[in-house]
């Protein structure tokens, strides 16, 4: 009797040691459910359906279009023989040459991918989020997926179809990037320029199109802009505070415009310049 009740102590012992594992290696592995800020608005996301896309900016079009001074839309991105044959009518052949070469290959940005990366480790089993480029990407995936969209519309155009919703939009010519500020507060600016030490970052989250899904923007004047817009998400006293600022203990739809501070392609620091709620979104 004596032995049975030691091997049942030992059975007992074996069974919470183990369970105690189990938690370590889970806690180490989804960190981020463990950050309550962090956790309520990530699982929003990642536990409402099945998928959710991460969609990389295609920097060879935002090339193509500071090279050739042109703007292209969403649509002709859609469509590239558009723009090939705008790009076509280019007189100088050495410029030709360039913008098509440019035009056909895959390029991106370095902080984007590292901020994919951070994004992609929410989901260690590699089931829930999936990595597109946005020249993959598919208009039919929008409305069936949460979407995360990194990057401006110059360099991702599929912001473009959320534009129209927003209140702070990142505008960017061949020269120029500014965000607009389309109905100012007390105390805010109609619109903010980039320097070389000041970025700035526009974070959506809003429904999709269909309102059966997240879409989460975040577009930087810049790549290191969208880096630091991402770890504004990614931290959990970033969004504690914007919680206790907003007075709520779970996000609503919102966008915040976020001011960073950067040098030698790295942000350094993010702080919140404006922001709009969206409680009534559904």
């Amino acid at each position: 009797m004596l032995a049975g009740l030691i091997a049942i102590v030992l059975l007992a012992t074996a069974c919470i040691a183990l369970w105690i594992q189990y938690r370590a290696l889970r806690r180490s592995i989804f960190a981020w459910e463990y950050e309550p800020s962090v956790a309520a608005l990530w699982s929003n996301i990642l536990n409402t359906r099945p998928e959710t896309d991460v969609v990389l900016a295609d920097s060879s079009f935002s090339l193509i279009q500071r090279i050739s001074k042109q703007s292209f839309t969403l649509n002709d991105y859609l469509h590239p023989s558009n723009i090939s044959q705008l790009l076509a009518q280019e007189q100088n052949p050495d410029m030709r040459s360039a913008t098509s070469l440019i035009s056909s290959s895959t390029v991106g940005s370095l902080n984007e991918f590292k901020l994919a990366q951070q994004i992609m480790a929410l989901d260690p089993s590699g089931k829930k989020i999936h990595l597109y480029y946005a020249r993959d990407y598919m208009p039919a995936l929008i409305k069936r997926d949460n979407v995360i969209l990194l990057g401006s519309r110059l360099a991702n155009p599929w912001d473009e179809l959320f534009e129209d919703r927003m209140n702070f939009v990142v505008k960017s010519d061949p020269s120029h990037t500014v965000v607009i500020n389309h109905a100012p507060a007390v105390g805010e600016k109609g619109s903010y320029s980039e320097t070389g030490s000041v970025g700035y970052c526009v974070v959506a989250y809003l429904p999709n199109p269909d309102h059966n899904g997240k879409v989460l923007l975040i577009e930087g004047t810049g790549p290191q802009a969208t880096e630091a817009g991402g770890d504004f998400l990614l931290s959990e006293d970033k969004l504690f505070d914007f919680e206790k600022m907003l007075h709520v203990t779970k996000l609503p739809f919102f966008e915040v415009l976020l001011t960073t501070s950067q040098m030698k392609g790295s942000p350094l620091d993010v702080g919140i310049e404006a922001y709009r709620t969206y409680p009534n979104l559904r």
